[in-house]
Parts: C-alpha cells; structure tokens; sequence
C-alpha cells in the first residue's frame, strides 16, 4: 500500500525557508557520497528534480543527509499545517493567475 505523502517543507535554522536544497545519498555500507539529489520546494511537496552520479552505489540500504542549498546546514524537513497549506494554495493560484 503506498503512503500518501503530507506537505512539507525544508527549514534551514540560518537561512529560513523557501530555500534551495541538496541531498546526499549514501550507504549504510560505505560513508562516501555516490549521489546528490537536488530538490525542488516550489509547493506543497518537496520535489527531486535532478540526480547527480558521483560514484557507484555500494551495497546497503541509502542513507541522506540534507542541506542547505546556501549556507550548506543541516536542513530539517516539516509537516505544513493546514493554515499554511490554505496560504501556500492560494499564492500558487495568484501567482499562475498573474503568470496568465
């Protein structure tokens, strides 16, 4: 049964939100980074838009670590509450509204 997914954001303790985000993939078996995952958090659901292949995966579950996509902190990934997911809708429609 696959999970729904519940909107969220990325929060950066320096830089705040609405930011650019990386992540690195790694292994439970290897500390090396062989993938960067570039996200996109322009609504509701924080996106992959790009993957980059650093090196060969290794055996082993992936692990992640995500950053900052400024300052490169340690990001935290949070739920929305319904009021911010009430805001976020309406300035994406008042944005593609005025994009028409």
């Amino acid at each position: 049964m696959k999970q729904k997914r519940k909107p969220s954001t990325f929060i950066c303790h320096q830089c705040g939100a609405g930011i650019s985000v990386f992540k690195e993939v790694f292994t439970t078996n290897s500390s090396k980074t062989y993938k960067l995952e570039l996200i996109q958090q322009s609504g509701l659901y924080p996106e992959v838009v790009e993957e980059i292949e650093i090196s060969t995966k290794k055996n082993g579950r992936d692990l992640k670590l995500t950053f900052c996509g400024y300052c490169y902190s340690v990001v935290r990934r949070v739920l929305m509450s319904k009021e911010h997911v009430e805001i976020t809708q309406s300035l994406l429609k008042d944005s593609c509204e005025a994009s028409a």
